[in-house]
């Protein structure tokens, strides 16, 4: 699925670039890159790399070395189950917003996207679904009508757009559940059941969460 780039800067396509080295696994934690480094491979200069840095600083991505570069931050099963808690809340926030001013083009468009992600599941197109995940959370932050907290989402989208390509890695069953009860989420929001919307929001992020436990287990056993 071909990125909306138009409107970014260089820094942010950047840092989007490193972001899916990071999430895809083929950058690991304890990874180091100077800014020459980043620079040589996007073809880009120092200013735009350290702002990109900076970014993936700010998101949780990286540790960065003074006038060095950076270093791939490990996720901790502690920090990873904190965010996850943090997000499961906002979404929750997010969904009553979407039922108190609910608009029904805004919400059909939202489900138009996530049926394209849903569809890309069923061609095992697995890359692509993590990207329309991504494409219809950020529809549905836009549409909260509350600036503050489609900013806390949208910062929280980079680490849910990591578990997610992990768990494409790892398991795409599991991420074909996720699609599933997204879809369901979304009648729920259309049939403005608050409930409803926050059971099933409840069962998303407890699958993410396992899905992250056995990933972790996984890799701490491929390393001894």
């Amino acid at each position: 699925m071909p990125r909306k780039i138009e409107k970014e800067s260089k820094a942010v396509i950047v840092y989007k670039m490193i972001r899916d080295l990071i999430s895809n696994g083929e950058w690991n934690a304890g990874d180091r890159y100077s800014s020459f480094d980043i620079s040589r491979k996007f073809g880009v200069g120092r200013t735009t790399v350290n702002d990109a840095i900076k970014i993936l600083e700010k998101k949780g991505f990286v540790y960065i070395l003074p006038n060095v570069g950076f270093v791939v931050k490990r996720f901790s099963s502690g920090s990873r189950e904190e965010y996850i808690e943090v997000r499961l809340a906002l979404m929750k926030i997010l969904a009553r917003h979407l039922i108190q001013n609910q608009d029904e083009k805004i919400l059909e468009e939202a489900f138009r996207k996530l049926r394209l992600t849903k569809a890309s599941y069923d061609i095992q197109e697995y890359e692509t679904v993590v990207y329309g995940l991504e494409d219809f959370h950020l529809h549905l932050f836009r549409a909260s009508g509350n600036g503050y907290l489609n900013s806390l989402l949208e910062d929280s989208e980079d680490l849910y757009y990591y578990l997610l390509s992990r768990l494409r890695r790892a398991d795409f069953q599991i991420l074909g559940q996720v699609v599933d009860h997204e879809m369901v989420f979304m009648s729920a929001l259309m049939d403005s059941s608050l409930v409803q919307c926050k059971k099933v929001l409840n069962v998303i992020h407890n699958l993410l969460n396992q899905a992250a436990e056995q990933k972790q287990k996984g890799d701490e056993t491929d390393d001894r």
